[in-house]
């Protein structure tokens, strides 16, 4: 619960080669960026235990550090409550393979699908097309060619309880797919 601890600090422990354990937990300064810019940003075999409790992280941030940190034996998301999806749990369970302890607690996004792995195809692909479309939005030429689109721009009046209802019910319709072959 260190205020003090910003972005910026966060960013420069990519610069401790060493460091195995690394506890983060309810920093309310620290974002995305000070992960993916900062610690994740490279490839760390010799980080033990990460402790991001109670963050207000991406899901980006939480694949970002599953990718970099191989060796991960502790892994603790507890209390983001509306990051940690299933994207995130299969990300975390394909790329920490020797991960022990995983603490998870009130992370209310995350289903049997995301546990089990069923149905998830689709939403992993739907996540990498979502990340391209990041990347392209921000090269200014591909910003001018989709101005100059003749396709109407769509707007989502959903409220996020909404459009978490929708997914729960795709998710489910998947599973019943599955369930039947």
């Amino acid at each position: 619960r260190c205020r003090a601890l910003t972005d910026i600090s966060v960013k420069l422990v990519v610069d401790l080669p060493q460091l195995e354990v690394l506890d983060i937990s309810e920093c309310e300064a620290i974002t995305s960026a000070a992960l993916i810019d900062g610690i994740a940003s490279k490839r760390n075999e010799l980080m033990k235990e990460l402790y991001l409790s109670a963050l207000n992280i991406s899901e980006a941030a939480i694949v970002k550090v599953s990718e970099n940190f191989p060796n991960l034996r502790v892994l603790d998301l507890s209390y983001c409550i509306h990051i940690i999806d299933d994207v995130c749990l299969q990300a975390i369970l394909k790329n920490l393979t020797l991960l022990r302890e995983l603490n998870l607690s009130l992370c209310e996004r995350i289903s049997d699908g995301g546990l089990t792995g069923m149905g998830m195809v689709e939403k992993i692909e739907d996540f990498k097309t979502i990340k391209e479309k990041k990347k392209k939005k921000e090269d200014p030429n591909i910003i001018y060619a989709a101005n100059l689109s003749s396709q109407p721009i769509r707007i989502s009046l959903q409220s996020k309880a909404e459009r978490e209802i929708v997914e729960d019910a795709m998710r489910k319709r998947a599973m019943l797919r599955l369930a039947k072959e």
